[in-house]
This record gives C-alpha cells, sequence and structure tokens, in this order.
C-alpha cells in the first residue's frame, strides 16, 4: 500500500502477509497487461472481439448488408437456391417469348386432322360443350404451317355460335353445338388440320 502523507508508512508486496491488495489501494492506471492472469487477458481481447463483431451487425430494425447473403439451409422456410431457379426462368413483368408449352388443368386443348373433304363437303371437328369459349385456328395439312382460318366459338347448353372469322378456302360452321369444318374450295378437294384452345 501507498500512503502518500507518510512515505515511511508505505508497504510493499513482499510485506503483505496475505498477498492481497485492495482495489482502492492500486492507483489509476498503474496496472499493465503483464500483470494480469493469462484468462484475464484473454476475457478482455474476447471482449473487444466481440464488441467489433456487434458494431458490425445488421440491427433487428434492418438496413443494408455490403455483402452476399449465403446459406445451406432455409429462409422462413424457403428454398432461396430452388427458388432462385424459378425466378430466372420466370416470364418477366414487362414481357417476353415463352419458349415452352402453357399446361395445366384449367386449359383445355384440342387438334385434329379431318379426312379429305370433297367440294362443300363438311366434317364434324369437337363438341364445344355447354356454355364455353373456345379459339380455333385451322390450315390445309398439306400445305405447311400456314393458318388459313381463325374463329371464335361461344356455345350454350343448346347450340354454340362462331364470331370473328378470318378465312380462305375453308368455313367453319355449327351444327348444335358440335364445330364442323367445311370445304369452300369449289374445285378441290382439302385436308384440314386444327388446333382449339378452350378459353373458359
Amino acid at each position: 500500500m501507498y500512503n502518500s502523507g507518510n512515505s515511511s508508512k508505505n508497504v510493499r508486496g513482499s510485506n503483505i502477509i496475505d498477498g492481497t491488495v485492495e482495489t482502492v489501494d492500486i492507483a489509476d492506471d498503474a496496472v499493465t497487461a503483464d500483470k494480469l492472469a493469462t484468462t484475464v487477458n484473454a476475457d478482455i481481447a474476447t471482449g473487444v472481439s466481440g464488441s467489433t463483431i456487434a458494431g458490425d451487425a445488421l440491427p433487428k430494425a434492418g438496413g443494408a448488408m455490403t455483402g452476399a447473403i449465403t446459406t445451406n439451409s432455409t429462409f422462413d422456410g424457403r428454398d432461396v437456391a430452388a427458388d432462385g431457379v424459378t425466378a430466372d426462368a420466370a416470364l418477366p413483368k414487362t414481357g417476353g417469348t415463352m419458349t415452352g408449352d402453357i399446361t395445366g388443368a384449367a386449359i383445355a386443348t384440342l387438334e385434329g386432322v379431318t379426312a379429305s373433304l370433297s367440294p362443300a363437303a363438311a366434317e364434324t371437328i369437337f363438341g364445344a360443350g355447354s356454355h364455353g369459349r373456345w379459339l380455333v385456328m385451322v390450315r390445309q395439312s398439306d400445305s405447311g404451317n400456314v393458318w388459313r382460318c381463325s374463329f371464335h366459338v361461344i356455345s350454350s347448353s343448346v347450340a354454340a355460335s362462331i364470331t370473328s372469322v378470318s378465312s380462305q378456302y375453308i368455313t367453319p360452321q355449327v351444327s348444335g353445338t358440335d364445330i364442323q369444318l367445311k370445304n369452300s374450295n369449289v374445285t378441290y378437294a382439302q385436308a384440314f388440320s386444327w388446333k382449339a384452345l378452350k378459353l373458359n
């Protein structure tokens, strides 16, 4: 212990019987790291490191990350890697070109090829059913992929009607709720390939 009023009463460490020095007897900033136990120094170092990490952490309130976020698990139950693949393959909101077919239980499509129809002959291609709307496209089956006819079908419980016809040598017509194609070429027999998409 140190007595600033009377140096003759100063006590050195070797004179302390139980080896204990009270905190109040230690001058400010008088203890250096080499005088501390190894575990104390380790605790101090860990505390400083922890403080640095905490200072770099993202607050609970949120904020902007400056680095990439990676995981070998999930975020809120979602597999972000799998979701990322799905997002990359999605059609942008601004539009684009689909490279595959659209399929699903709610989408009904029909297609077929008629027999070779003599001039003025007709053939039923499908039944429109009740309360349905269809978009139908037709081409002469031996003339490549040039569509020669397109029309819109609206059917009720008893009959179907055809609107918005664009046709060349093909006449679409109805018989009840059945949709037919008629060869309107007065000279040659024709066979037709057709596709129908149900709109509702």
